[in-house]
C-alpha cells in the first residue's frame, strides 16, 4: 500500500469517503495533500525541498499518474497552503542545481514552470549559454 493510500484511509475512517472507482478532483487531492504534507521547517532548504518532492510523489499516486491533473492539484496547493507555496518557491531557486534524477515528471514541470516564472534560471537556460560560448 502506498503512502498516500493509507493517508486517504486513515482519513476514511475517521468518518471522511474513500472514493474507490471514482476519480478525483483537483481539489480534493489538494485538501489532503495539504492535510499529509510534510513540515518544511524553518529556513531548511533540504527540508522544503523533500517536502515538494514528497508532496507531488503523493499526487501522482493519488491521480494514478494523470500529469494534467497532479498539476492542476498542485497549483491548487500552492493557493490554499504557504508552507507549499514557500517549499515550490525553494526548488524554483534553486533549480539549475539539482539533479533531474531526483524528479517525477510532473514534479519536474510544475518546477520548471515556477522558475520561469519567477526568472530563476533553469537547466535549458544554462545549456543554452554554453552553446553560445
Amino acid at each position: 500500500m502506498s503512502y498516500a493510500n493509507d493517508i486517504v484511509d486513515r482519513h476514511a475512517s475517521k468518518g471522511g469517503q474513500r472514493l474507490f472507482g471514482e476519480e478525483l478532483s483537483a481539489m480534493d487531492i489538494a485538501h489532503r495533500l495539504k492535510a499529509a504534507m510534510p513540515s518544511i521547517g524553518f529556513c531548511s532548504k533540504s527540508k522544503g525541498i523533500h517536502a515538494f518532492l514528497m508532496t507531488v510523489r503523493m499526487a501522482d499516486e493519488m491521480a494514478d499518474d494523470d500529469v494534467d491533473l497532479v498539476v492542476e492539484a498542485i497549483e491548487a496547493l500552492t493557493l490554499i497552503s504557504k508552507p507549499f507555496n514557500k517549499a515550490l518557491v525553494m526548488v524554483a531557486k534553486c533549480l539549475n542545481q539539482l539533479s533531474r534524477v531526483h524528479f517525477s515528471k510532473s514534479a519536474w514541470i510544475i518546477a520548471n514552470t515556477r522558475a520561469t516564472k519567477e526568472g530563476y534560471p533553469t537547466h535549458r537556460y544554462y545549456r543554452h549559454l554554453a552553446k553560445l560560448a
